[in-house]
């Protein structure tokens, strides 16, 4: 979804964009009303205004395609796009009867075409369905009770003045209560770069007021391993306190402050892009979304090797391990013995230091 790096390619993908759109790739509702638009306008008598509308539409799709080519970042200029093609197609509609004929022709293809966008997400389609079965089948009472089940569960369990936080995720209809995020990408509250170890985690989350974290562990790491090593630190030091809904897991803030201790530091091995080694928990703060060439890597402050392995396990806080670790068997063993795990993802699992 990243604009394309080299000249003709990106002219190629917004010729494409702007010819096609909505048809375009990232936008797969099928027809192509607005690139047809751009070809009637200039046949369209006194449609000055249309055109200088038509050109801020393009101006919109150039502006897209050199910032995040993603679908739903044209929501917002949308209506401007749909108001500029429809009253295009009605200037050209009353030219005269030939006229009428090709733009009925053409809003039908439009229909047509992009007839089978309605099904793109049939489990939605049978979800809605069901909804509508419901009163016949006798449910009217219950149609609810499984919709965001665990979520309304929460809700209930949590006291009404409760600031809930809901960790690298941001689905919360349900929970009924003040619910901050820690996305990144979606708030500015909290900067993850900030945290060296679960005290200063804790000392920023209580800041701002939050009473509980709810999070699901292996849905997807979280943006930066920084970010993914203080949270596992911090979690796993409360699963006694930690209580289950379905996928989700809530934790209630502790009391009191986790001690203050030295930075971290986390040890990485067969973690992508990252030479396996020990390294500073704040020099894993590189956004592992952003393109590479906006990375700016740091090396571990030492270098795994058999030799060391015991000598950096024992200094780690937390480790990173990839299917293809490194570690030989002494290691894995090591790691075991004092290191629990925490969550496991598809390419990777973290480990946390027992305590």
């Amino acid at each position: 979804m990243h604009p394309q790096t080299a000249p003709l390619l990106w002219l190629e993908f917004l010729f494409n964009a702007v010819t096609t759109f909505p048809c375009h790739p990232h936008v797969p509702e099928s027809g192509a009303l607005f690139g047809a638009s751009l070809l009637l306008v200039p046949w369209v008598p006194q449609a000055r205004r249309l055109g200088f509308a038509l050109l801020f539409c393009c101006g919109t799709l150039l502006t897209w395609n050199l910032t995040y080519v993603q679908g739903r970042n044209l929501q917002a200029v949308l209506p401007l796009l749909a108001v500029a093609t429809g009253a295009t197609l009605m200037r050209a509609y009353r030219v005269g009867w030939f006229a009428k004929v090709g733009i009925s022709a053409l809003v039908v293809f439009q229909v047509v075409a992009g007839f089978d966008s309605f099904f793109a997400n049939p489990d939605r389609i049978a979800h809605a369905l069901s909804l509508i079965r419901s009163a016949r089948e006798g449910h009217v009472k219950k149609r609810f009770d499984e919709y965001q089940r665990d979520y309304l569960a929460i809700g209930k369990s949590l006291p009404k003045e409760a600031v809930v936080l809901m960790h690298n995720d941001h689905p919360n209809l349900g929970i009924d209560r003040t619910v901050l995020h820690d996305w990144l990408g979606f708030q500015s509250l909290i900067d993850h770069r900030t945290f060296k170890t679960v005290h200063d985690f804790y000392a920023r989350f209580k800041e701002l007021g939050v009473t509980h974290i709810v999070y699901q562990p292996g849905i997807h790491p979280a943006e930066t391993r920084q970010s993914e090593a203080i949270f596992a630190a911090f979690a796993a030091r409360q699963r006694g306190q930690t209580k289950e809904f379905g996928q989700l897991r809530v934790i209630p803030m502790p009391a009191e402050s986790p001690p203050a201790e030295s930075p971290y530091e986390v040890l990485l091995s067969d973690i992508s892009e990252y030479p396996d080694g020990l390294y500073a928990v704040t020099d894993l703060a590189e956004h592992e979304d952003f393109p590479r060439e906006m990375h700016h890597r740091k090396p571990p402050v030492a270098v795994l090797t058999s030799e060391v392995q015991e000598a950096l396990l024992g200094r780690a806080q937390v480790v990173l391990f990839g299917r293809n670790s490194s570690l030989d068997q002494g290691g894995r063993d090591l790691l075991a013995k004092q290191f629990e795990s925490f969550v496991s993802y598809g390419g990777f699992e973290v480990f946390v230091r027992r305590h």
